[in-house]
């Protein structure tokens, strides 16, 4: 019967306690929420370490962000209307593990001559590649633009003028 009630007062101070560090102990002083993450607490700055991404990951990342924030030009020209997205880029590029070799394709919509379109569309593969290559220093990047060629399918809920980013990881020996 002692035994019993001892068992008893001992799990209801475990219950107690789990109860209150999870309902009443300061929750911003852990990492709960993504808002907590480089935040500060108590006047001190606290930032959290990145996670590195495989190379296959830091693709998927980029591509799915160039689907969501397409990079911006002017009209019929290879001036970036905006650097939020080449940033988004950067920063992922930033956590990739190991050496890339980066691929940057652009491609344009029908509207227009095939010999415009080919070279405004390398015209801005190129920018994307400098871009790149100022902030982030790949092992190499190769810039193509196609023009018209290879069109998305009809029933795709892209646009034809796109730009691409393929990675493809270098393995030191």
């Amino acid at each position: 019967m002692k035994s019993k009630k001892l068992f008893l007062l001992i799990l209801f101070l475990i219950i107690f306690l789990i109860l209150w560090c999870l309902f009443f102990y300061k929750r911003d002083s852990f990492y709960f929420y993504k808002e907590d993450i480089n935040s500060t607490y108590n006047g001190v700055s606290y930032e959290t370490i990145p996670v590195k991404k495989t190379v296959p990951e830091a693709e998927k990342e980029i591509n799915l962000l160039l689907v969501q924030k397409p990079i911006k030009f002017l009209n019929n020209s290879f001036i970036l209307e905006s650097n939020e997205t080449m940033d988004n880029i950067i920063s992922i590029l930033d956590v990739t593990i190991g050496d890339v070799i980066i691929k940057v394709s652009s491609y344009s919509d029908i509207n227009g001559s095939r010999s415009f379109n080919r070279k405004l569309t390398q015209k801005r593969a190129d920018t994307i590649a400098s871009y790149i290559k100022d902030r982030y220093k790949p092992r190499l990047i190769n810039s193509i633009g196609y023009g018209k060629e290879f069109p998305l399918p009809k029933d795709s809920n892209r646009t034809n003028d796109r730009i691409e980013i393929h990675l493809k990881r270098i393995y030191n020996d």
